[in-house]
């Protein structure tokens, strides 16, 4: 059976045919030791830099994704349902949102909050992934993950229809003058 679990620094992923340790960046680029990628041990260094685990005719009790996909933009001031972001499901089948990590370089010129989530429409307001993030206080770099509890909806994972958008919106006063970038991370689980 296999399994995989995160150390300090490092990732552990048991084989039928053995353990490896990875250290390094398992997601993005970095420095992993191409040694542990030998043919039969089910790890593979993709060109890019990232690691695949070949689960076939593998049996787990928890099969991760195999690859995690990022998409990166500025954010806008706009006002209106999806202003502030409206961005279209980019793979066209369904999908996992794992993380949404909000910069927020500048503020908004008055008190405002923000709503993030998935969508049916582009103009559409949601906030199960972000709920009422105040954008006028300070500059903050906000992360679903680690600050999920704002406000009562916001969710650690979101499930993006293959037509659906991930939206940010004004939720309340007015988020004009505000600016940063957005970086959310999915994966087709199909």
């Amino acid at each position: 059976m296999s399994a995989w679990s995160i150390l300090s620094g490092a990732v552990r992923i048991v084989l039928d045919s053995g353990q490896y340790i990875l250290k390094g960046n398992v997601i993005g680029p970095g420095s992993i030791n191409s040694a542990l990628f030998t043919s039969g041990s089910g790890l593979f260094l993709n060109s890019d830099g990232t690691v695949r685990i070949n689960d076939d005719g593998v049996t787990s009790d928890y099969a991760a994704p195999k690859f995690i996909k990022r998409a990166t933009g500025d954010l806008s001031d706009g006002t209106a349902g999806g202003g502030v972001l409206s961005l279209a499901n980019p793979e066209g089948v369904r999908l996992i949102i794992t993380r949404l990590v909000i910069d927020l370089t500048g503020t908004s010129s008055a008190a405002a909050t923000i709503d993030g989530g998935t969508a049916a429409g582009a103009t559409t307001s949601s906030d199960n992934l972000v709920d009422g993030l105040d954008v006028n206080s300070s500059t903050l770099i906000y992360d679903n993950i680690r600050d999920a509890v704002e406000g009562n909806n916001g969710k650690t994972l979101g499930e993006w229809s293959a037509s659906g958008y991930l939206t940010i919106s004004q939720a309340t006063g007015t988020v004009t003058g505000m600016t940063g970038r957005y970086m959310v991370e999915y994966y087709d689980p199909a």
